[in-house]
């Protein structure tokens, strides 16, 4: 008679089973605690907010164009401070790309509440292809953020209209 012995890989096999089964079993047991998560960082894109600097032409003389500085206001919606986090400015060519040299920065720390104008960065859509869409994006380096979907913004510069006044009119005087 052949006696019922255990294979030493298969024991091995059942005890990590085993141990596996007992670690998630702990794991539902207890609940993750909420105060964790609401004691997390929020960092956010409040608002981008886009100034008229000057209207010209384009190369050809004719073509109408502006240059504009954008401005992104960013906070800390958190109850905790964040780390320090990148901000990136980009601006669809058609693709979404690094809109300038100095569009991308390490920014330090907001307490919670806190909020910080980023910018002026300024642009021109005087070349061709120049497309006035852009994109804020934080990112936390990482590091946990209570909610990511509010970590950018996108919005596109609408040139003011141009404001025109009626021609003056002057008004004869009477002679006499």
């Amino acid at each position: 008679m052949r006696s019922k012995q255990k294979s030493p890989t298969r024991a091995a096999a059942l005890g990590v089973a085993a141990a596996l089964a007992l670690a998630l079993a702990g794991l539902a047991a207890e609940p993750p605690a909420k105060e964790s998560l609401l004691t997390l960082p929020d960092l956010a894109v409040e608002k981008i907010d886009f100034e008229l600097v000057k209207r010209q032409t384009r190369a050809d003389g004719v073509t109408p164009c502006q240059v504009f500085n954008l401005r992104a206001t960013l906070v800390n919606r958190g109850a905790r401070a964040s780390q320090p986090f990148r901000v990136r400015v980009d601006r669809k060519k058609p693709n979404w790309e690094l809109a300038c040299l100095e569009c991308s920065s390490n920014e330090p720390g907001l307490a919670p509440k806190e909020s910080r104008v980023f910018g002026p960065r300024q642009f021109n859509n005087c070349s061709s292809g120049d497309l006035n869409e852009f994109r804020v994006a934080l990112d936390p380096l990482g590091r946990p953020d209570l909610q990511t979907g509010n970590n950018s913004m996108e919005k596109t510069f609408v040139p003011p209209p141009l404001i025109t006044r009626p021609p003056r009119v002057l008004k004869e005087k009477p002679q006499g």
